[in-house]
Order: structure tokens, then C-alpha cells, then sequence
């Protein structure tokens, strides 16, 4: 009987550690909106680190804390579902029980101890973390200021000591968590982080100084959007700083980002475009619809604006890459004996995109051209403004929510910040005291989020 309860444990284990890397996909999912992923993988991890958790002490020294004594850089996953069962099923000690793991961890072992902590269900953890930083440093310190980060939590004025820090993680942890910060010592002192030479870090300082409105941010962020010096690419601080210029541009900026893709389409640009919402964009996104390598992403475009339905299969030729085993590449991984061991098996996320039938797509525009005028922004056809925001929060794929939740933040000065990687059931809670705190500002006559104008380029 002991035998096949320890069985059972394992599998609980094993099945945690799976569904926590679903979960970490399904965050980016063209797919998977934020209720699909709360009743299915989230629901899934969380069920099966609950089954740990019941197995008591006895399961957690025998089977759980073992990973983290001996493999604790061997699978991000695995370590993040050991933390949180530690986390959520060790009592008290729980938290210090991982946080001690920090110092010794390698880049995987670090992801997972934080990301667990971003996912636990403990309400004591956040005051713990703060209580804790004056006694840390290094790694340790960074740990628990990206875990602080990513619980939204305002440290206080200490924040400004760090953003001088001489470790990079630290300096870029503090950027981060700064958007979160109501003292102006530090929001003045984080201005001089955004002419950093460090690209990611001058990302952090420059998106926190824009959700925050600081002075000089927009124009640090057109510098690096336009800059035809900037390395390209997914996360590369220009795919970043277009997102912002289309989030918080005016008509012309959008023109611009446009006459760009026009010149000589791109990844980057084509995702800008989607942002900037203009019917304009779904013009060009028509004409790289046989593009042999943006062709998904103009179809997202499409969907994205003008809301081209996605689950139509007439509007499409094929699923998009989901990971199984298949002879079509682009739909899937290559067979057993055409298969590079050494190759990254997750598909970029472009090739996760369904691929358009660009005749019925083309066809199906222009039935709609003439509905969307062209001195609006759009999401899936709906002028943009807050309750089309709301409504998509609840129903857009998990993909596309990132930039709408950003752009709240910054149009309504930090009022309006949702964590789009936090658990769905944080994000839910947070979208309705959110908008509950708009809807009081609007009734209270203090205006409204303006999603359709916008700052020109500088």
C-alpha cells in the first residue's frame, strides 16, 4: 500500500512539472484565452501540487526536497513545481526553506524558485520578502526582488540604493519593480537607468519611466524604436520600443511605423502594426499574405484589428505548430529520422500561429474594409477604448493580451497595471478591481482612458 502511495506521489510530481511547462506556453498561446487557461493547465498544476502538498512532511523530505538538494538546475520546471509545493505544503518555514536555495542556483534553478513564488498561494510571502532584503545580497537579493516584482509589490524608497547595484540582475530587478513605486526619490533616480548601456536593462527603466509617465521616457522610446542601428528581433529592445510607440503614438507616429513595414516588411514591424490598431495596418498585413515567412504574423494582424475570426477554418490552412509529431515542419516536429537532437523542439512562436488562406482572407477584408474607419484604432473590429480593453483581457488569446495590459498601464499612468504572467486567477481579480477603479474615476467625473489619441514622435 505504502509502495503504490509513493506511485501516486510521483506521479503527482511528474505530472506538476508537465503541466507547469503548459502553463508557461499557454501564457503565450495565440490559442488559449485567460479562462481556458485557468480551467485547464493552470487548474491541472495547481491540483497536482495540491496532491503533494497532502502527502504531507513525510512526501515533501522524501520526494520533493531531494530536487532541489541535488538537481536543482537540471529542469526549470521541475525545480519551480518542487518550490511551490515547498512553498504552499512546508508551514512556516516553507519560504525559507527555498529562498535559501537562491544563492547556490545556476540560471534554471533561479527561474524556477522565483517563478514559484509568483505562482504561490501563500499571503504572508510578499511582507516576508521585504522583511528579508536588508540581509541579502547577490543572488539572493536579486531572487527576491524579481519574486517581489512579480507580486507587484511597492518596496519603498530603499529601491533607489539598488538601481547603483553592481550586479546587472540587481540594477535590472530594481528597474522593474520601480513601475510599482509611489515615492518620487526613486521614480527621479530611475531616469538616469533609461541611458543605461545595457539594452535590457535600459528596457526595464524606460517601461517603468512610461507607466509612470516620467519626463524624457517617450522620447527614449521613439530613439530606440527608429534607431537603424538597434539589433531587430524577437526581444530585442527595438521589437520592444515599436510596441510602445504604437501603444502610445499619435496618428502620425503609427503613419510612420507603417511607411516603414511598407519599405521593407519585418517581424518587428508587422507586430507594431498589429498594436497601432489602424485599419491602414490590415492593408499591408493582406498584401504579406503569401509572404513565405510573415505570412502567420499578418494573419494575426488581421484577427488582431479587424478580427478576422480564428476558429472559422475556411480563413485558414492549417493549425499552427502545437509540439506533436508529424511530416508537415511547419505544423509540427519532424519525424524521428529527420530529427536534429540538438535542435530547440518548442516552435517559435510565429510557427504557432495559424497559417492564412490568403484568397478567402483577402476576400473576406474586403467585405469589411468600409466598417472600420480609418482615423480609429481597433481591437478585433471594436474602437478601441476601455470596455473593448476589459472585454478583451477576458477573451483574447493569451498572446495578444501582453501589449493590450501594457498599454493600459501606461495610458492610465500605472492606475490600470495587470500582470499578464501572473496565475489566471490573480489576473481575473485584477481586471475587476481594475476596471471597478476606472468606472469610480469616470463616475466621479476625474476622465476616462483615452486609447485614440496619442503623443507624436519626438
Amino acid at each position: 500500500m505504502a509502495a503504490l502511495l509513493w506511485d501516486v506521489q510521483e506521479e503527482h510530481l511528474g505530472e506538476a512539472e508537465f503541466f507547469w511547462e503548459t502553463w508557461e506556453r499557454a501564457v503565450d498561446s495565440p490559442i488559449f484565452t485567460i479562462g481556458e487557461l485557468r480551467t485547464g493547465p493552470e487548474e491541472r498544476l495547481m491540483a497536482n501540487i495540491m496532491g503533494l502538498v497532502v502527502g504531507g512532511q513525510v512526501v515533501l523530505d522524501r520526494l520533493v526536497r531531494p530536487i532541489l538538494d541535488e538537481d536543482l538546475d537540471d529542469d526549470r520546471y521541475r525545480t519551480a513545481a518542487a518550490a511551490l509545493a515547498i512553498l504552499d505544503g512546508g508551514g512556516f518555514e516553507g519560504p525559507d526553506v527555498v529562498l535559501a536555495y537562491l544563492p547556490r542556483a545556476g540560471v534554471l534553478g533561479q527561474w524556477g524558485l522565483v517563478r514559484a513564488m509568483h505562482l504561490s498561494r501563500r499571503t504572508d510571502l510578499a511582507p516576508r520578502l521585504i522583511a528579508s532584503l536588508p540581509d541579502h545580497d547577490g543572488l539572493a537579493l536579486a531572487g527576491r526582488l524579481e519574486a517581489l516584482t512579480g507580486l507587484g509589490v511597492d518596496v519603498g524608497k530603499r529601491l533607489r540604493v539598488w538601481f547603483k547595484h553592481e550586479l546587472p540582475r540587481v540594477r535590472q530587478a530594481a528597474a522593474w519593480l520601480a513601475r510599482y513605486s509611489s515615492s518620487s526619490s526613486v521614480l527621479k533616480r530611475l531616469l538616469k537607468l533609461m541611458h543605461d548601456p545595457d539594452p535590457k536593462l535600459r528596457e526595464a527603466a524606460i517601461e517603468s519611466a512610461l507607466i509612470r509617465g516620467l519626463p524624457g521616457s517617450w522620447q527614449l522610446a521613439c530613439e530606440a524604436a527608429f534607431d537603424p542601428r538597434s539589433p531587430t528581433g524577437a526581444g530585442s529592445l527595438r521589437r520592444t520600443a515599436l510596441g510602445w510607440v504604437a501603444m502610445q503614438g499619435d496618428a502620425a507616429s503609427h503613419a510612420r511605423i507603417l511607411d516603414l513595414l511598407r519599405a521593407r516588411p519585418d517581424a518587428d514591424l508587422l507586430w507594431a502594426a498589429g498594436v497601432t490598431g489602424r485599419p491602414d495596418a490590415v492593408d499591408l498585413a493582406v498584401q504579406l499574405l503569401d509572404h513565405p515567412l510573415l505570412a502567420r504574423l499578418a494573419g494575426e494582424l488581421m484577427t488582431f484589428v479587424a478580427g478576422l475570426p480564428t476558429r472559422v477554418d475556411d480563413f485558414w490552412l492549417d493549425e499552427g505548430a502545437h509540439g506533436i509529431y508529424g511530416d508537415d515542419e511547419d505544423e509540427a516536429l519532424p519525424v524521428l529520422g529527420r530529427d536534429d537532437l540538438t535542435a530547440n523542439l518548442v516552435p517559435p512562436d510565429e510557427l504557432r500561429l495559424r497559417l492564412p488562406n490568403p484568397e478567402r482572407a483577402r476576400a473576406w477584408w474586403l467585405e469589411q474594409r468600409n466598417e472600420l474607419s480609418p482615423a480609429l484604432r481597433y481591437y478585433a473590429g471594436r474602437p478601441l477604448e476601455p470596455s473593448t480593453i476589459e472585454h478583451a483581457l477576458h477573451t483574447a488569446p493569451m498572446r495578444r493580451r501582453h501589449p493590450l495590459a501594457l498599454e493600459l498601464a501606461i495610458r492610465s499612468a500605472g492606475i490600470g497595471m495587470l500582470d499578464t504572467r501572473a496565475p489566471a486567477r490573480i489576473q481575473l481579480a485584477q481586471t475587476r478591481a481594475i476596471f471597478a477603479s476606472l468606472d469610480q474615476l469616470r463616475a466621479q467625473g476625474r476622465g476616462s482612458v483615452d486609447f485614440q489619441g496619442g503623443l507624436p514622435v519626438m
